[in-house]
């Protein structure tokens, strides 16, 4: 028991003797850690610090904190949440040590990797391998692998290694369970034993000493496996159980014990220890020491057991603290300190509320305490307000409530001044705020006004005798002040700033004036302080501080609204030997730069230790020393120690917020590949439109506080302050790129670490780069389409007019037209009909030859077409003039359709052509003019056996409804395109390429306009239906009854009854039976042949008849026939029209003369085209002739008897005529060319007298008839003779131009076997002997 007693007894005396002039930061529960106990500490190269507890891994950035924990369902998470042990490579890679084995975090990307084994002691990374102690032995860690290899071949497997470190030559050592601390040498192999204590931790400071921690004896400092020195609980250690070792930068040993933490001096060889205190919130937080870490900074990092982490830095503790702690006269007695005053001996005088007064000796660090109590040494009250010492050693102390006490310094003596309402002379009130002298005397600011005090008599009076003086000043006065110029500066509590001239006695006042921006900002003075440059400061409550501005007489206010000033309480105004102003504010002190107007602000936030300071708690002594009291003790420091207090920091982004919610590595939203500070740019799109990004320089330390500004450039023009704010958040900013800037900046002003990151946010697909050239592009279509819009719509506007004027022209043109038709035909009517006449009596004659009447058939029957023409012109002339009528009766209406059928039933059946009339009733009757219709009907059908192909349908179906009756005229024929519909009504409207090409008759174009013309005055419709290559569908609807036939076209004939014109009727005639001879070859002896090619069935008749008497005559009807029967007969001559159905006589023509066939054949183009253009190019086509209608008969037969008698007379030449060209003979490039070839083939076998046919027609490529017929063609010769006639011209060639040469060699040099046969050949041909053509004779 007694043992306990002196171990407890010595303990204190270990705690309370040891210095604790130090003060730490803490980091604990509060303040975001998962955990109170922290068991290892790291750095990374960022700058975050990682802390292992109990309860996971702990990131921490100087402000927030972010764990790491185990979770079971996922996989990328730690091992466990006991964290043991944490290191740090090179490779952005943080090593955990977990109970349940290694894992690694990748600094980048947030990635963990687990290696999972259980037993394991320790681990360390060394410059190959990662070493792991464990209760089976030495391991080698494979990452590639993930597997644990035996390092046997160092330590055995028995060996339990509880710590490993690795030298700068792979030297390692190992503490272990039982063996002590072991040294193997990687050179040589050897493992030596340097101690057998129990080690707990290995620790290399910069001289290369090796320290060693041990769990019960203490640290062993060691150099080249030596023991240098030896440190225990003896020698002034804490404790003798060490747990972590690590070195400050100024060479100290930091030993973290069991009970508190061991700074040893090793130049000194002196240790100096500190402990958990509860009077001391800035002490040691708890003694456990678990693990101990120096940062980049140089602070040292104390993890302990229940207290969380304790900071040190050495730099930045320049602050002494004073807690109110009275044992061993260490400290202040009382926590609230109030004024303070320095003796000349340096020492201060500290006045408290509650404690008395404080005498502090600077120079032994000792206190004295002045408090209430009995007798002549003590003070009448412990709350001490005010101090003021003279120049006879007596301070003057003004209390609150305890009126005014005076200490002799030297005899301790105190003599106290209270209120006695007895005596006139005693002290007004017992609250003496402030004291000052005065001459001899002094003046006292009590609650009772201003006292004048003369020591010499001990006898009080007011100040100023006049009550209106006393009124304006005041009662409650808590500052006075007499500057150089006699001035007596007054301030109230709540009657603002007096001044009262000592020279002239006057008073002025100074009120806070809300109309006036110079007043006095408060009518609430603390304190008024003249600078040595004469400058008078009043400290305010609320108002900030005042600078009396005497050439204006106002005010210039310095408040935190426009100032870096905590607080606008300013409790007090002190002036440095460095020329600085030092503030005192409720909320901590500034440091004014009176010329710059600068503040630097040290508060509770950014590490002052006192949260609050009192009134007038400030004092800077003679040699620069601060102390500064406050509502929780006193602290002090050296103002040039604070000046030199910055550090730098790392500046990196540490948190990004998308639209609100925070982004991580690798999720859903894809913008973080790599964590923040590994980031440079980030890409957003434009949904993203609130953007927050957070920033840390990794500022550890409350005393070095880092303020910031930024800027966005692309948005923000200049750097913005943000103070101490470490977030920055911007709303919808434009697509674009930006880039984020942060910088530090110091408290002088000094700028410091930056940083920055790019930002592009992509703009939506609508307002892209590409999108604003569509948009350009569709803007310049949009202007180009308008362009032609407005230039088309004037093309139009002009064209319309135009065509207008020339409609109008066109119509007056087709009404001089039509006038001139009409009188034309009014005039021809009258020769027609005596043609007519005479010709009607001509066929009624009997006794006519078959052949004159059939031409006389022809002539009256093409008349009578004539007259229906011009009948029809003169009917739609009176329709285009109103004038025509319509004489309307009521008729049987299928009586009336059955007549004009009848009458185109014989033609449907010569041309084989399906023609019926359907009708479901024998009577309908129905009012019309019977002659008009009639014309629409035969109309109808014309056009319908006109267009509808032999072998064809037509049908007529008559339909009764109830309003009206319907008539549909189909036919099977071309029909016509859509695009035609609409206009086939229209006067003079033919259909291209249908009519013109395929049909005999082209028509006027006036039929159908005709009539639609009379359907429309019978008030009915008529419309059409028609399809390309299928048919058509014309049907007519005519309304019943009468009503509708009124007004002045309409004439009622009761007595009309209709019957067909003989003039409109199809007629059976002599003609269409004369087209069986058309096919007929008519035989006349050994006469030419004429192929005569003419769809016009009357013309080809003509034709025929008027060549029969000469020639042969084949006649065909189309091209494609015409064709055909050419190559079959090879005819002399051809005849053919041009415009023909199926193949036109152009076509024919080029098709016959690029054949090698027909080639030669003569071919004569009738047509009625007699433009020039026309003729030449039936020229070009290889016609022989252009013959135009009308034609002249005897012109014809003339130019073909003579076409037919320059071919023989050439032919006839060419056989005997031995020197006659090719060119003589052909008539185009394609017969030239063959003869040129049969000429060469001949001679070629010239002396071969077997040449034959058979040899000439295989030489030539063609079959024996083909050349029969084309030499025929060209020559008139067989090829036999041709043979025989081109020996003979070689033989007479060379008769005359080779002499000498007999007959006979000629005879057998052309081929012939015997020169009698020669000569009797020859002589038939030239009609001359072989020998005297040789003399140069001529033929007779």
């Amino acid at each position: 028991m007694k043992k306990i007693f002196l171990l407890l007894v010595l303990l204190f005396d270990i705690l309370m003797c040891q210095a604790q002039d130090i003060y730490f930061d803490h980091l604990d529960l509060k303040d975001g850690l998962s955990q109170i106990s922290v068991t290892t500490i790291e750095q990374d190269h960022l700058g975050t610090m990682w802390i292992g507890t109990r309860d996971g891994l702990n990131r921490y950035n100087g402000y927030e904190i972010d764990v790491f924990r185990h979770d079971r369902e996922n996989p990328n998470s730690l091992l466990g949440n006991n964290i043991r042990d944490l290191k740090i490579n090179t490779k952005n890679q943080i090593w955990i040590l977990t109970w349940e084995g290694l894992s690694s975090i990748n600094i980048e990307t947030e990635e963990i990797k687990n290696y999972p084994l259980p037993d394991v002691n320790c681990f360390y990374l060394g410059a190959e391998n990662i070493w792991v102690g464990s209760k089976r032995g030495l391991l080698i860690l494979d990452q590639e692998e993930g597997k644990y290899q035996s390092a046997n071949h160092i330590l055995p497997e028995s060996t339990v290694v509880t710590e490993i470190y690795e030298n700068e030559t792979g030297g390692l050592f190992f503490g272990t369970l039982k063996r002590g601390l072991l040294h193997y040498n990687k050179n040589n192999g050897k493992l030596i034993t340097i101690l057998e204590d129990e080690v707990s931790c290995v620790y290399k400071s910069k001289n290369d000493t090796l320290w060693v921690g041990t769990k019960n004896k203490g640290v062993y400092a060691i150099h080249d496996d030596n023991v240098l020195d030896h440190y225990t609980r003896k020698s002034g250690l804490a404790h003798d159980v060490v747990r972590d070792i690590c070195e400050d930068d100024n060479g100290n040993i930091w030993i973290g014990t069991f009970l508190g933490v061991s700074v040893l001096n090793v130049k000194e060889q002196s240790i100096t220890n500190y402990y958990q205190s509860d009077k001391n919130p800035n002490a040691l937080s708890h003694n456990s020491i678990y693990t101990m870490f120096r940062d980049q900074e140089g602070s040292i990092w104390i993890g302990t057991y229940f207290g969380g982490i304790n900071i040190y830095n050495p730099k930045t503790n320049i602050f002494r603290y004073f807690v109110a702690d009275s044992d061993q006269n260490k400290s202040i007695n009382y926590r609230v300190v109030g004024s303070m005053l320095e003796d000349d001996d340096k020492n201060l005088w500290i006045a408290t509320e509650g404690g008395g007064v404080n005498f502090y000796n600077r120079k032994t660090k000792q206190f004295k305490y002045i408090t209430k109590g009995e007798g002549v040494n003590s003070l009448s009250h412990n709350n001490a307000k005010s101090l003021y010492l003279d120049n006879h050693n007596r301070l003057w102390i003004g209390t609150h409530l305890g009126g005014l006490n005076m200490l002799d310094i030297n005899s301790g003596r105190i003599k106290k001044y209270l209120k006695n309402d007895k005596n006139e002379f005693s002290i007004p009130s017992n609250v003496i705020s402030a004291i000052i002298p005065y001459k001899t005397k002094l003046i006292l600011g009590t609650n009772q006004g201003v006292i004048l005090f003369d020591p010499k008599t001990e006898r009080f009076s007011d100040y100023f005798e006049d009550e209106d003086q006393k009124l304006l000043v005041g009662q409650k006065i808590l500052a006075l002040l007499i500057d150089r110029n006699d001035r007596l500066w007054i301030g109230s509590e709540s009657k603002g700033l007096s001044v009262h001239d000592l020279n002239t006695g006057k008073l002025k006042n100074y009120r806070r004036n809300f109309n006036e921006a110079n007043s006095i900002s408060s009518d609430f003075i603390y304190q008024i302080y003249q600078d040595h440059m004469r400058r008078v400061w009043v400290a305010t409550s609320g108002g900030g501080l005042n600078r009396y501005q005497p050439e204006s007489d106002d005010f210039k206010i310095y408040s935190s609204a426009n100032y870096n000033l905590p607080s606008d309480f300013i409790y007090g105004v002190t002036e440095s030997r460095y020329g600085f102003l030092w503030v005192a504010t409720s909320k901590g002190i500034s440091k004014f730069d009176v010329e710059e107007e600068r503040f630097q602000a040290y508060d509770y936030e950014n590490g002052f230790p006192l949260s609050e300071i009192n009134e007038r708690g400030l004092q800077i002594t003679s040699d620069g020393e601060v102390f500064v009291g406050g509502i929780q003790g006193m602290v002090s420091f050296w103002e040039k120690e604070l000046q030199n207090q910055e550090i730098s920091h790392s500046l990196y982004f540490t948190s990004l917020k998308v639209n609100n919610k925070e982004v991580k590595v690798g999720d859903e939203t894809g913008i973080l590949e790599k964590t923040l500070p590994f980031t440079y740019q980030i890409n957003l799109n434009y949904k993203h439109s609130v953007i927050e990004i957070d920033f840390t320089s990794f500022n550890y330390l409350k005393a070095n506080k880092s303020r910031y500004q930024y800027r966005m450039i692309g948005f923000d023009n200049n750097w913005v302050d943000a103070g101490y704010k470490r977030s920055v958040g911007y709303t919808n900013l434009s697509p674009g790129d930006y880039k984020f800037e942060v910088r530090e900046t110091h408290r002088d002003g000094q700028i410091g670490a930056t940083t920055s990151l790019a930002i592009r946010i992509d703009p939506p697909f609508y307002n892209t780069w590409w999108a604003y050239i569509i948009y350009l592009a569709i803007v310049v279509l949009i202007l180009i389409y308008v362009n032609r819009m407005l230039i088309s719509k004037a093309i139009l506007e002009e064209n319309l007019k135009k065509e207008q004027v020339d409609k109008e022209r066109i119509r007056e043109l087709n009404q001089s037209k039509l006038r001139f038709f009409t009188n034309i035909s009014h005039e021809f009517r009258t020769p027609l009909t005596l043609i007519l006449g005479q010709l009607e009596a001509l066929l009624d004659e009997s006794n006519l030859a078959p052949k004159l009447s059939n031409k006389l058939l022809v002539a009256y029957k093409n008349s009578s077409r004539l007259k229906n023409l011009i009948d029809e012109l003169l009917e739609f002339r009176k329709q285009e003039l109103g004038h025509m009528k319509l004489r309307v009766n009521e008729h049987n209406f299928i009586a009336f359709v059955k007549t004009i059928f009848d009458s185109f039933h014989e033609y449907a059946k010569k041309r084989n052509l399906n023609f019926k009339l359907v009708c479901h009733q024998d009577q309908i009757p129905l009012f019309f003019d019977a002659r008009q219709m009639e014309k629409v009907f035969f109309n109808l059908l014309s056009n319908a056996f006109k267009f509808t192909p032999d072998g064809g349908s037509i049908y007529v179906l008559v339909d009764n409804h109830e309003e009206d009756v319907v008539v549909k005229v189909i036919d099977s024929g071309e029909g016509m395109p859509s695009e035609y519909i609409d206009k086939i009504f229209d006067r003079f409207y033919q259909v291209d390429n249908i009519g013109q090409q395929k049909h005999q008759h082209l028509g006027s174009g006036i039929g159908l306009a005709l009539t639609k013309g009379i359907v429309d005055l019978h008030g009915g419709k008529i419309h059409v239906e028609s399809k390309h290559e299928e048919g058509s569908c014309f049907e007519i609807h005519l309304p019943k009854g009468k009503g509708h036939l009124k007004g002045e076209f309409v004439v009622w004939d009761e007595e009309q009854c209709f019957e067909i014109n003989t003039n409109t009727k199809i007629l059976s005639d002599p003609t269409v039976e004369s087209e069986v001879k058309d096919l007929k070859m008519l035989a006349l002896g050994n006469s030419a042949t004429v192929l005569i090619v003419e769809d016009n069935a009357e013309v080809r008749e003509m034709l025929c008849s008027s060549f029969e008497d000469e020639y042969t005559i084949v006649a065909v009807e189309n091209g494609e026939q015409g064709l055909e029967r050419a190559k079959e007969l090879q005819p002399d001559l051809i005849i053919s029209d041009v415009m023909m159905p199926v193949m036109s006589g152009t076509d024919m023509c080029q098709q016959l003369k690029n054949d090698i066939t027909t080639s030669h054949i003569p071919v004569i183009l009738l047509t009625a085209k007699d433009a020039l253009e026309y003729k030449i190019e039936g020229m070009e086509l290889g016609a022989d002739d252009y013959i135009t209608k009308p034609f002249n008969m005897k012109f014809l037969q003339a130019r073909c008897r003579n076409l037919i008698k320059s071919r023989r007379s050439l032919q006839d030449k060419f056989r005997t005529n031995p020197t006659l060209g090719i060119k003589n003979i052909t008539s185009n490039t394609l017969d030239a060319e063959l003869l040129e070839k049969a000429i060469a083939i001949v001679d070629e076998h010239m002396d071969n007298s077997k040449f034959d046919v058979n040899t000439f027609a295989q030489e030539m490529c063609l079959g024996r008839t083909s050349l029969y017929a084309k030499i025929k063609g060209i020559t008139g010769q067989t090829p036999n003779e041709f043979i025989l006639s081109s020996r003979l011209k070689k033989a007479a060639i060379m008769l005359r131009s080779e002499s000498g040469v007999s007959v006979s060699e000629v005879a057998y040099a052309v081929g012939f076997t015997t020169p009698r046969y020669f000569s009797k050949c020859f002589s038939d041909q030239y009609k001359i002997s072989p020998s005297k053509y040789a003399k140069g004779e001529n033929p007779n």
